[in-house]
């Protein structure tokens, strides 16, 4: 039994200390499964919902408002980096196209490969939605 005061604070400083590693380790776990390097993020507020890239998961993630994250477009992406909605179509910049996927079923509806592109990152567009 510990009866010296600095002893069963250091016991004490080290049960937290352990308690919070442990933590850190089941929730980044926990995180991997989801989050794979995100890079962007963008609010649909017509569905109460987020869009995030996954570099290095090559997907798009949509989270919603019930804090529930269901894969939106897992096949085809190429390090996906800018989102942007425009109307019914989310936008995503990858390395070396610009890929639009519609919001209501994530099918992809235009694909725009960009010659001499090697690092693309983000996108935008004007008061009218031109890209």
């Amino acid at each position: 039994m510990l009866t010296n005061p600095t002893q069963l604070k250091e016991m004490i400083m080290i049960k937290y200390f352990v308690t919070l590693c442990l933590l850190l380790l089941v929730s980044g776990i926990s995180m991997s499964q989801s989050y794979n390097n995100p890079e962007s993020i963008v609010y649909d507020q017509a569905a109460d919902r987020y869009f995030i890239s996954n570099k290095a998961g090559n997907t798009i993630v949509q989270l919603g408002s019930d804090n529930k994250m269901t894969d939106f477009v897992t096949t085809d992406l190429n390090a996906p980096k800018g989102l942007l909605i425009v109307g019914d179509t989310l936008i995503s910049v990858n390395n070396t196209s610009v890929q639009g996927f519609l919001l209501c079923d994530a099918s992809r509806v235009f694909n725009v490969v960009i010659e001499g592109a090697v690092f693309m990152n983000d996108v935008t567009s004007d008061n009218k939605g031109k890209l």
